[in-house]
């Protein structure tokens, strides 16, 4: 039996239904007749109250006895009545979707509220015209119907009707994408749901807000939000509802780069979603769970999940999910090697999206069907799909897939000898990715445009190593690794930080003026207005390109924010010093060594044949066997295997060195080269002082940041870059000890265990670095006294946990004190400090970053490093906390006898190394320097 509105009964309805469908005047008459006692106006307000529902079904058989009403309400001239029954009919026509019967009649209803003075009908029906508006895709249109219905809602003085209407202009400004004015007229509408006590409609609107603030980056807060919905909905009982809200919580968990949190939530959801039959839901979170698992590495199950979507997908004949699923599987399938089976998912997805109009899945998998037809050998084919595809990128914003192309054209001219054609295709590449911002990607998808920039890179830099152009290889490396922090930052609009003001605005006006000409030259059509925007944007762009560069060498912070490439002359290496820049593609690594040769800097390369498979079993091995502190051997024999792969080979460049700069790419980020074990049995870290940096562009900025004595140094302290001791003082320490418990769905953020060496720390730190040493302990330590103490700090340690993001390493974060859960200081917000301090020491587990992204020290220590301080010490795995205070007195020991930062840290790995109870590589092969030496 159909389903009637609330409150209704089936006689009613029945007869409604008839007079709806009554063809003449005369059968609408004899009806009015049966039931002549209903023919009363608080029958009728009864009835149209409850007329309203989503369900297209519902609308549909509900239309005849809402007609019927409308005759009704007519026969009395009722014009209170006669708009509200007007309007119910939009809402039903508008959950048909026939937007413009919707639009007729709430256009009447308005002109009947308008002509009684009822500012709440007005109100509801300019609130309807802006939902059929936006409907259309005129948001700014909604958005000034909106404008006028607020005023009307506020004469109500019914908070629930203002409310409603707040949360609508919040809706259509997350829909404009303009999240920050969204998120203030939900914050309003929160406060009016709650004086009307509507707990169903306060449940909505923290739906809303956890929608905006994960727009917005503000993860911590829309999980907070998001959570206050679900819990709301439990209340409710909504089943449907609170299914949702765990998906989600999922995906902001996925937005944070927490891809098993992201998982547990959609695991969680699946259930629900199949309980109540919601299959297009249900195939939603296989999707998502598909891609979280491509995201981990875990193609065989990530194959097999996305084949159950595909699977579910044709069975609700869904095809824009048929189509996003074959291009999955495509790019899956690539990355598993099995190309003739990507080939084909490629096809159909090309079909499938070129059939129902979707151009972005079109483009995408084009890139991945000439990826498979080239690792196939059929260059020839590969190159014509590549062709055709290229005018199609250019006139868009698909930047990723536009560099790919061109790497795939300069890899098959490679490939096919033409070594000339394909610099042409690699120079052409560079420079896209030279100028190239990411559009508005969800922050989901941003590591995989990070990963498939940063492979372009180190594909074309071993091209030229394998040429034997080296330094053409050194100068590719300058200009690519590390560009995701540029990327990251410009993507969440940090501030530009390291320059003066007037600077700034200068170069935001010319940023300004270079996007508008781009979008002009986008925007043409006619050939000669192209070619006039076309130039007009390669001046704005030159400009713009020549200021950063301006800037940047005489701002040394802003150069390692911007990832200014260095010339190769300009890198201040000591003669006792080596910088080596690893690449690492999937079948080789190329090493570029550069020394000091007389006055001039020479670079040379060695390739070295190794799976990148092969390199990854080795480090899990290693970081497993070291972290379990168990038998030495197991780990020797896999310290000597990496030893043999990534230093043996230039072995001979490195005769005389004591000092290396590393500068990995890649897996190499994970790489403990302290352990590395040298053939006469000796740990490489015996040998040299070791100190990593991104990139030998941002070491030189770093280098040139720590000559600069801006920042005072710690008491006792005597390093070179340190100003004089009249100068103030003031050393910070950062030191928890306890933290409380965090939500049981927190995989990674997991339970945080007591840090049983802070206080010993503490205290050591108390007696080397004297009275001035400032001390934020334990419950003091929240985030607002940190960041207030941060700037001041002459040197700053961290004796906290971490918690790292390998798949978005801004958004690493180091634990500080919270009454029921930690709160976390992220990476990013140290972009937006000026730091005075020399040297920071993240005394913490895994501080020093993962390295999925391909821009491994992306994380905290690098965040650091870009906040204007020269020199951070990190960890790379979790350390035993009894072996800690005896590194840490070792290595401020050595500070204050004048080492510089990597001498120290080689200083304290040999102290320990040297005692009987701690020699283990567990207690000091994960403590590493980062940037100036």
């Amino acid at each position: 039996m159909q389903a009637l509105p609330k409150g209704w009964t089936q006689q009613e309805y029945a007869w409604l239904q008839a007079l709806g469908q009554a063809r003449t005047a005369a059968e609408r008459k004899q009806l009015l007749q049966q039931h002549r006692d209903w023919l009363q106006p608080a029958w009728v307000e009864r009835l149209q109250a409850t007329l309203s529902t989503e369900v297209p079904s519902e609308a549909q058989a509900w239309l005849p006895a809402a007609q019927g009403l409308r005759f009704v309400a007519d026969t009395l001239q009722n014009d209170r009545l006669r708009a509200f029954t007007r309007f119910r009919l939009a809402i039903l026509y508008l959950a048909l979707y026939e937007l413009d019967v919707a639009m007729r009649w709430v256009q009447e209803s308005l002109a009947l509220f308008r002509k009684i003075g009822n500012s709440e009908g007005m109100a509801l029906s300019l609130h309807l015209q802006a939902d059929i508006v936006g409907e259309r895709g005129d948001l700014r249109q909604a958005i000034r119907l909106m404008q006028q219905a607020l005023p009307l809602y506020q004469r109500t003085r019914n908070p629930e009707r203002q409310a409603w209407g707040e949360m609508e202009m919040g809706r259509l400004y997350s829909m404009a994408g303009e999240p920050a004015r969204a998120l203030n007229y939900l914050q309003r509408a929160l406060r009016f749901a709650r004086q009307a006590k509507s707990i169903e409609l306060q449940a909505v609107i923290w739906m809303a807000q956890g929608i905006v603030l994960r727009a917005l980056g503000q993860f911590d807060d829309a999980l907070q939000a998001h959570q206050q919905a679900l819990d709301l909905f439990r209340q409710l009982n909504r089943p449907a509802s609170v299914a949702k809200q765990i998906a989600n919580i999922g995906l902001v968990y996925w937005s944070m780069g927490l891809t098993q949190e992201a998982r547990w939530h959609y695991q969680q959801a699946m259930p629900l979603f199949k309980e109540l039959n919601l299959r297009q839901d249900v195939a939603i979170c296989l999707m998502n769970t598909s891609l979280l698992l491509q995201d981990e590495g875990d193609l065989a199950r990530a194959i097999e999940t996305c084949q159950e979507a595909l699977r579910m997908s044709e069975s609700l004949n869904d095809e824009v999910g048929i189509a996003f699923c074959e291009y999955s599987l495509a790019d899956m399938s690539n990355a598993r090697e099995e190309y003739a089976e990507a080939l084909q998912h490629a096809e159909r997805a090309i079909h499938q999206a070129q059939r129902i109009g979707l151009k972005q899945v079109f483009l995408q998998t084009q890139v991945l069907r000439a990826y498979s037809l080239h690792e196939l050998g059929r260059y020839a084919e590969a190159e014509r799909v590549l062709n055709d595809l290229l005018p199609h990128l250019t006139q868009s914003e698909h930047r990723v897939e536009q560099i790919n192309a061109l790497l795939l054209l300069g890899e098959g001219a490679r490939r096919r000898g033409d070594w000339m054609q394909a610099q042409r295709f690699y120079q052409q590449c560079l420079q896209q990715i030279k100028h190239m911002r990411l559009p508005a990607l969800p922050p989901e998808e941003l590591s995989r445009a990070f990963r498939k920039v940063q492979a372009c890179i180190s594909q074309i830099a071993c091209a030229y190593a394998a040429a034997h152009q080296p330094e053409h290889a050194f100068a590719v490396c300058q200009q690519g690794k590390g560009i995701g922090l540029r990327l990251a930052t410009e993507i969440r609009r940090q501030p530009i930080t390291g320059l003066p003001p007037a600077e700034v605005a200068r170069l935001s006006a010319l940023r300004q003026r270079w996007e508008r000409a781009e979008q002009q030259w986008r925007n043409a059509r006619i050939p000669r207005e192209r070619l006039r925007a076309q130039r007009a944007y390669e001046r704005a762009l030159s400009e713009w390109s020549r200021s950063r560069l301006n800037l940047a060498r005489r701002y040394p912070r802003y150069r390692i924010m911007q990832q200014v490439p260095v010339p190769l002359q300009e890198l201040p290496l000591a003669p006792d010093a080596a910088l080596i820049e690893y690449v690492q593609v999937e079948k080789m690594v190329a090493i570029l060594v550069v020394r000091r040769e007389g006055n001039r800097n020479r670079v040379r390369s060695s390739l070295v044949p190794v799976a990148g498979s092969k390199l990854r079993q080795t480090l899990d091995d290693l970081h497993r066997w070291i972290e379990q502190g168990g038998d030495l051997q197991p780990i020797h024999q896999a310290a000597r295997q990496l030893y043999r792969w990534l230093v043996e080979p230039i072995a001979r460049q490195l005769h005389g060195v004591r000092q290396v700069i590393l500068c990995a790419d890649g897996v190499l980020h994970r790489v403990p080269w302290t352990v590395l074990q040298m053939p006469n049995g000796r740990y490489w870290t015996e040998q040299v002082a070791i100190t990593q940096a991104a990139s030998a562009s941002v070491w030189a900025s770093t280098h040139r940041m720590g000559r600069s004595p801006i920042s005072p140094r710690p008491s006792g302290f005597s390093s070179p870059g340190y100003p004089s001791e009249s100068e103030k003082k003031i050393p910070l320490m950062v030191a928890i000890s306890q933290f409380p418990n965090v939500p049981e769905d927190s995989l990674t953020r997991k339970q945080l265990a007591p840090l049983l060496s802070v206080q010993q720390e503490r205290r050591l730190l108390s007696r080397l670095l004297g009275r001035s040493l400032q001390v934020v302990s334990e419950s003091q330590a929240t985030r607002a006294r940190v960041l207030a103490a941060l700037p001041r700090a002459s040197q700053i340690h961290f004796a906290t946990h971490a918690v790292t993001n390998p798949q978005l390493p801004l958004l690493s974060a180091l634990a500080l004190y919270g009454k029921t859960a930690p709160e976390w200081l992220y990476a990013y917000e140290m972009l937006g400090l000026s730091l005075r301090a020399r040297l920071v020491v993240l005394s913490a587990c895994n501080t020093a970053g993962d390295a999925l992204t391909s821009d491994g020290l992306m994380g905290l220590a690098w965040a650091f490093l870009a906040a204007g301080c020269p020199s951070v010490v990190a960890t790379l795995w979790k350390l035993p906390d009894e072996g800690v205070p005896l590194w840490m007195e070792a290595f401020y020991r050595a500070l204050k006898d004048g080492l510089p930062v990597a001498k120290a840290v080689r200083q304290a790995n040999l102290r320990l190394l040297k005692h009987p109870h701690y020699a283990h590589p567990r207690y000091w092969a994960g403590w590493t320097a980062f940037g100036k030496e």
